[in-house]
Protein backbone atom coordinates (compact mmCIF):
# COMPACT_ATOMS: atom_id res chain seq x y z
CA UNK A 1 0.00 0.00 0.00
CA UNK A 2 2.51 2.21 0.91
CA UNK A 3 4.88 1.56 -2.23
CA UNK A 4 1.65 2.45 -4.34
CA UNK A 5 1.16 5.99 -2.28
CA UNK A 6 5.06 6.43 -3.26
CA UNK A 7 4.31 5.29 -6.90
CA UNK A 8 1.46 7.47 -7.49
CA UNK A 9 3.11 10.77 -6.20
CA UNK A 10 6.14 10.05 -7.93
CA UNK A 11 3.71 9.58 -10.99
CA UNK A 12 1.65 13.11 -10.28
CA UNK A 13 5.17 14.72 -9.83
CA UNK A 14 7.12 13.64 -12.93
CA UNK A 15 3.98 13.55 -15.55
CA UNK A 16 2.96 17.70 -14.15
CA UNK A 17 7.16 18.26 -14.20
CA UNK A 18 7.13 17.07 -18.22
CA UNK A 19 3.96 19.51 -18.64
CA UNK A 20 5.82 22.44 -17.10
CA UNK A 21 8.61 21.51 -19.60
CA UNK A 22 6.56 20.65 -22.40
CA UNK A 23 4.69 24.42 -22.16
CA UNK A 24 8.31 26.33 -21.61
CA UNK A 25 9.70 24.00 -24.60
CA UNK A 26 6.57 25.16 -26.98
CA UNK A 27 6.93 29.10 -25.84
CA UNK A 28 10.38 28.95 -26.63
CA UNK A 29 9.40 27.27 -29.79
CA UNK A 30 7.37 29.57 -31.05
CA UNK A 31 9.68 32.64 -30.01
CA UNK A 32 12.37 31.11 -31.68
CA UNK A 33 10.39 30.16 -35.12
CA UNK A 34 8.94 33.97 -34.83
CA UNK A 35 12.89 34.68 -34.70
CA UNK A 36 13.55 32.99 -37.72
CA UNK A 37 10.83 34.22 -39.49
CA UNK A 38 12.51 37.82 -38.80
CA UNK A 39 16.32 36.82 -40.03
CA UNK A 40 14.80 35.11 -43.54
CA UNK A 41 13.11 38.76 -43.89
CA UNK A 42 15.64 40.66 -43.21
CA UNK A 43 17.94 38.47 -44.91
CA UNK A 44 15.50 38.79 -47.89
CA UNK A 45 16.30 42.93 -47.63
CA UNK A 46 19.70 42.64 -46.28
CA UNK A 47 18.53 44.71 -43.26
CA UNK A 48 21.98 44.51 -41.18
CA UNK A 49 20.53 45.95 -38.31
CA UNK A 50 18.30 43.63 -37.68
CA UNK A 51 20.79 40.95 -38.27
CA UNK A 52 22.98 42.28 -35.92
CA UNK A 53 20.25 41.90 -33.34
CA UNK A 54 19.46 38.25 -34.01
CA UNK A 55 23.01 36.88 -34.67
CA UNK A 56 25.51 36.75 -31.67
CA UNK A 57 28.64 38.60 -32.32
CA UNK A 58 30.58 35.11 -32.39
CA UNK A 59 28.47 33.64 -34.73
CA UNK A 60 29.82 30.59 -37.36
CA UNK A 61 28.26 30.74 -40.36
CA UNK A 62 29.08 27.43 -42.77
CA UNK A 63 28.25 27.96 -46.47
CA UNK A 64 26.82 25.60 -48.81
CA UNK A 65 30.42 25.95 -51.11
CA UNK A 66 32.78 24.56 -47.46
CA UNK A 67 33.36 28.45 -47.16
CA UNK A 68 32.67 29.76 -43.30
CA UNK A 69 32.44 33.62 -42.43
CA UNK A 70 31.22 35.39 -39.08
CA UNK A 71 28.61 37.95 -38.36
CA UNK A 72 30.36 40.75 -40.35
CA UNK A 73 31.45 38.50 -42.99
CA UNK A 74 27.85 37.69 -43.40
CA UNK A 75 26.03 40.49 -43.16
CA UNK A 76 28.08 41.96 -45.22
CA UNK A 77 27.75 39.20 -47.99
CA UNK A 78 23.84 39.50 -47.58
CA UNK A 79 23.75 43.14 -48.42
CA UNK A 80 25.35 42.41 -51.49
CA UNK A 81 23.54 43.29 -54.57
CA UNK A 82 24.73 40.48 -56.26
CA UNK A 83 23.66 38.33 -53.48
CA UNK A 84 20.98 35.89 -54.90
CA UNK A 85 17.44 36.55 -52.86
CA UNK A 86 16.57 33.66 -50.36
CA UNK A 87 13.48 32.70 -49.31
CA UNK A 88 12.17 30.19 -46.97
CA UNK A 89 10.55 27.25 -48.82
CA UNK A 90 8.68 25.13 -46.59
CA UNK A 91 8.12 24.78 -42.57
CA UNK A 92 10.79 24.61 -39.91
CA UNK A 93 11.18 22.57 -37.23
CA UNK A 94 12.50 23.43 -33.81
CA UNK A 95 13.95 21.33 -31.56
CA UNK A 96 14.43 22.99 -27.82
CA UNK A 97 17.07 21.88 -25.29
CA UNK A 98 16.93 24.17 -22.43
CA UNK A 99 18.32 27.12 -23.09
CA UNK A 100 19.17 26.12 -26.41
CA UNK A 101 16.74 24.96 -30.07
CA UNK A 102 17.87 23.74 -33.05
CA UNK A 103 15.80 24.90 -36.12
CA UNK A 104 16.04 22.85 -39.24
CA UNK A 105 14.29 23.76 -42.74
CA UNK A 106 14.93 24.57 -46.38
CA UNK A 107 14.93 27.80 -48.58
CA UNK A 108 15.60 28.42 -51.70
CA UNK A 109 17.51 31.20 -53.90
CA UNK A 110 17.16 32.85 -57.11
CA UNK A 111 19.35 35.13 -58.63
CA UNK A 112 21.87 34.92 -61.63
CA UNK A 113 25.09 32.43 -61.40
CA UNK A 114 27.81 33.57 -64.33
CA UNK A 115 25.16 35.83 -66.02
CA UNK A 116 21.97 33.31 -66.37
CA UNK A 117 19.12 32.61 -64.07
CA UNK A 118 19.78 29.87 -61.56
CA UNK A 119 17.45 28.75 -59.07
CA UNK A 120 18.77 26.51 -55.82
CA UNK A 121 17.94 24.40 -52.73
CA UNK A 122 19.45 24.01 -49.46
CA UNK A 123 18.51 22.70 -45.66
CA UNK A 124 19.90 25.12 -42.73
CA UNK A 125 20.44 24.17 -39.53
CA UNK A 126 20.23 27.03 -36.97
CA UNK A 127 21.35 27.03 -33.34
CA UNK A 128 19.98 29.55 -31.10
CA UNK A 129 20.49 30.05 -27.55
CA UNK A 130 19.26 31.99 -24.99
CA UNK A 131 21.10 34.77 -23.60
CA UNK A 132 18.41 36.43 -21.44
CA UNK A 133 16.64 38.45 -21.97
CA UNK A 134 16.26 37.14 -25.56
CA UNK A 135 17.54 34.55 -27.95
CA UNK A 136 20.71 34.88 -30.81
CA UNK A 137 21.60 32.73 -33.62
CA UNK A 138 25.12 31.17 -32.80
CA UNK A 139 25.71 28.98 -35.49
CA UNK A 140 24.03 28.65 -39.01
CA UNK A 141 24.93 25.83 -41.58
CA UNK A 142 23.80 25.41 -44.81
CA UNK A 143 24.00 22.28 -47.35
CA UNK A 144 22.88 22.77 -50.98
CA UNK A 145 19.81 20.15 -52.58
CA UNK A 146 21.42 18.45 -55.66
CA UNK A 147 18.43 18.48 -58.41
Amino acid sequence: MRLGRVVLILVCVGSSLARAQGVAGSSAEAKVLALEKTFSQASERGDAKTLELLLDSNLLYLADDGTSMDRSQLIKSLKMPSHPARKADGAMIAHVYGESTVVTGLYRTEGLDHGRPSLRRARFVHTWVFQDPTWVCISSATTRIIP
